[in-house]
């Protein structure tokens, strides 16, 4: 037989023989060579082999054992190439001592894929013995195994699994299958490796699923068995954070988080928000469910529906939610953030209005955001920024009326070229204007109100008569305005022009014949119908608005401790309001009040002894986030409307002394806009 040019293996074969001489005979009985599944070990008439069977495994196989028969002194073993023995690799004689089995070490040279033939036979101590008794092998490979610690039993879709496996002394090669999980399935990938290698990368990409991976050695045309397979299972990515970015300082106590989802139609998740304090341990834990529909890029957005506590840092991670039954998904990798007290860097603020010539106060931007409204005022106006009482009337206060343009992301006016108002009856009404508000008619169509006082011809300011003015339409740059009429100053007009409350509320002084002496400093809170019927007294109160849905009302009034910002349902009456922000010092002062597009937020101006500060607090926690913080003076804040930001806003407009020390229109992004 042609021997291989391999380098041989040396093999130690242990056997254990026993001689058998039956029982009062002198004569050698014959040696049968038994399977080892034969029940009795020891004592037969014949020698058995218990190992192996019918396959040599290179550096597995290291023992044959036979059960020597009775009286046998010795065994003889032969292991040749063929089955006449000519080509013998060894001969040993074994003792046996008590009839138990001995170990034998028997040094031969084996290939795989040989095939090897052993003859055995017992001899006495008078030196009779049985017949040869003869086996033949198959020289094998091992088969390896997979080692546990370099897999994973679940493995992302698009990731590419390694296994490893123990080596095989002689293989060639190894030949990696993977299959599906079903029986009889045929491979859905195969490899054939490199014996330098007992690692395989599984780089076919394989769909979610569950698979089983075998691998088994190789040499020539020997092929050992297959190992025992290796189940795992394919799954969808996990979801992967997008925003915040690791390690981002956010200024937003309710965040923007946005993620991918590995599962094209999930559309509910579930989040994992954990504090972490400045020593690394976690603390309050936030479990959340959401639902989150792709937007167009495939990405999933909410905000983290907790207020989260600033100065904080937590970790977020995001799962698709399980199916009952299933197995639940990974979680994302977490994502660490801090929240941090929004102020707005002076720098970053964008100028609006800003005119050398005069003063832009008080301004108001359309619901659909088309629109800004303000009033504009000389120069040599000694308060500009304040409201219309009595003697205070300027008579040279005008509206102005701009249309945003399209300019990227900050925001930008210009003129509406044209544009004029006519107001039907009055003399000089434009030079006494103030506070304007937007709201929606019935129809869609913007609604503008005015406030204004209305001079005679020929009096003095303090003779006047309070008016509202309705926008009824703008066609051809026109803005035709409805004029309500009363004797008293009237401030602050808010309207509702949907929903069940289509009514128009505005604060007065001293309407009512039976005004207490407080009204005249605190002032009123009236509303009527669209129409100017039904007047109705809400209270006592300042700078009254009523939220978009026309179901709460919000406006300013004194407090224990200085003034505060109530809100109350719209149908309440005169009956107090929950209190939202209240002063800690009766010297602060609040101005200017608004609500955000949502109903969410409130925004207003507060003087706590170093200039006006525009500040957003959120309706139903109370919570403040200052927006403005320089030396000047910010009043009059007003919502830029965005149906695609996170509180239906992108940011805030409002009057500021900043800049040549006049008053000016300028514009601040709203907390969590951006990075």
């Amino acid at each position: 037989m042609k021997r291989s040019t391999h380098a041989p293996h040396h093999l130690i074969l242990t056997l254990s023989l026993i001689a058998v001489v039956a029982a009062g005979c002198g004569q050698p009985r014959p040696v049968r060579l038994r399977s080892p599944g034969d029940p009795t070990d020891v004592g037969l008439d014949t020698p058995r082999v218990l190992s192996p069977r019918d396959r040599w495994v290179l550096d597995q196989t290291t023992t044959v054992t036979i059960a020597p028969p009775r009286d046998a002194q010795t065994v003889h073993l032969e292991v040749a190439l063929d089955e006449g023995f000519q080509l013998a690799l060894d001969r040993k004689v074994a003792p046996v001592e008590r009839g138990e089995p001995v170990d034998i070490t028997l040094d031969a040279v084996l290939e795989p894929g040989d095939t090897i033939h052993l003859r055995t036979c017992g001899v006495r101590e008078d030196g009779t013995r049985t017949d040869w008794q003869t086996a033949t092998l198959v020289v094998a490979l091992a088969t390896p195994s997979f080692i546990d610690e370099t897999s994973s039993s679940v493995v992302a879709e698009g990731d590419a699994p390694s296994f490893s496996w123990t080596p095989v002394s002689g293989a060639a090669a190894y030949d990696v299958e993977v299959l599906g999980d079903s029986a009889g399935a045929a491979p859905v990938y195969a490899a054939h490796v490199d014996p330098s290698s007992t690692t395989r990368t599984i780089d076919g990409k394989l769909p979610p699923g569950d698979y089983r991976v075998r691998v088994r050695s190789v040499r020539e045309s020997t092929q050992g068995e297959w190992s025992e397979p290796r189940a795992f299972r394919v799954v969808p990515p996990p979801c992967a954070v997008i925003e915040p970015r690791d390690g981002e300082d956010v200024r937003d106590r309710s965040p923007l988080l946005r993620w991918k989802s590995g599962i094209a139609g999930a559309s509910v998740f579930e989040l994992d928000i954990v504090e972490i304090d400045e020593r690394g341990n976690s603390g309050r834990r936030i479990v959340r469910r959401v639902d989150a529909a792709p937007e167009a890029d495939g990405s999933r957005t909410v905000r983290i529906p907790d207020d989260l506590q600033t100065g904080s840092r937590y970790a977020v991670r995001v799962r698709e939610l399980a199916a009952e039954g299933q197995a639940p998904r990974e979680w994302s990798a977490p994502t660490t953030f801090t929240v941090l007290l929004h102020r707005l860097d002076p720098a970053a603020v964008v100028p609006i209005v800003v005119d050398a010539a005069s003063h832009a106060t008080s301004p108001a931007v359309s619901t659909d955001g088309s629109l800004l409204a303000y009033v504009e005022s000389p120069l040599d106006e000694s308060s500009p920024a304040e409201p219309l009482f009595g003697s205070k009337i300027e008579p040279r206060r005008k509206l102005r009326l701009l249309e945003r343009t399209a300019s990227g992301d900050r925001p930008a006016f210009r003129e509406l070229a044209g544009a004029h108002v006519i107001f039907p009856g009055v003399r000089d009404i434009e030079g006494a204007v103030c506070h304007p508000a937007w709201g929606v008619s019935e129809s869609r169509d913007p609604v503008l109100l005015l406030s204004s006082a209305l001079c005679e011809p020929g009096s003095f300011p303090s003779e006047t008569r309070g008016a509202l003015f309705r926008l009824r339409r703008l066609a051809d740059r026109q803005l035709n305005l409805r004029p309500y009429s009363f004797r008293v100053s009237i401030l602050h007009p808010t309207v509702a022009l949907h929903g069940d409350n289509r009514r128009i509320y505005f604060e007065a002084q001293n309407l009512a014949c039976d005004s207490s002496p407080a009204s005249a400093v605190i002032g009123e809170i009236w509303s009527m119908t669209d129409s100017g019927a039904d007047l109705r007294l809400h209270g006592l109160g300042h700078a009254p608005v009523i939220s978009p849905d026309g179901t709460r009302l919000a406006y300013m009034a004194p407090g224990t401790n200085g003034p505060e910002i109530r809100v109350r349902p719209s149908t309440s009456g005169g009956r107090p309001g929950r209190t939202i922000v209240a002063a800690d010092d009766p010297t602060q002062r609040f101005r200017g009040l608004c609500w955000s597009p949502r109903g969410t937020h409130l925004a207003f101006a507060r003087d706590a002894g170093s200039g006006f500060d525009v500040i957003l607090v959120e309706v139903d926690t109370g919570i403040e986030t200052p927006i403005t913080g320089a030396a000047s003076d910010d009043v009059d804040p007003a919502f830029l409307p965005d149906a695609l930001a996170p509180h239906g806003f992108a940011g805030i407009i409002f009057a500021s002394t900043r800049g040549n020390g006049g008053w000016n229109l300028y514009y601040a992004e709203a907390p969590g806009q951006s990075g």
